[in-house]
């Protein structure tokens, strides 16, 4: 269910039995800025390190959460860029 991070949260609760939590991608997390960083910061201070499978991404330390915002406003920047690049390819070909 899109959204509903019900799991992510009994994640969070068990934290202090994890070593670290493995996501498919980073991206499943909440888009929220402030909810992602509240879930990241809690498993953080619990000694859990998250990892991104998709991305190979490792966030070990809060240090990490620059580097995780950073990928997070590339991939904004690309979803609004991604139908945009498209047209002007399609544009280029038309013009020749």
């Amino acid at each position: 269910m899109e959204g509903c991070f019900m799991i992510l949260e009994d994640l969070v609760e068990e934290a202090p039995a994890l070593e670290g939590v493995v996501l498919y991608s980073i991206f499943m997390l909440p888009e929220s800025r402030s909810s992602r960083t509240q879930y990241l910061h809690r498993f953080l201070s619990a000694g859990v390190t998250i990892h991104g499978a998709v991305e190979n991404f490792d966030l070990l330390t809060e240090t990490g959460l620059l580097e995780l915002e950073a990928l997070w406003k590339l991939r904004q920047l690309s979803d609004r860029a991604g139908p945009l690049a498209g047209v002007s390819r399609e544009l280029r070909d038309l013009i020749g």
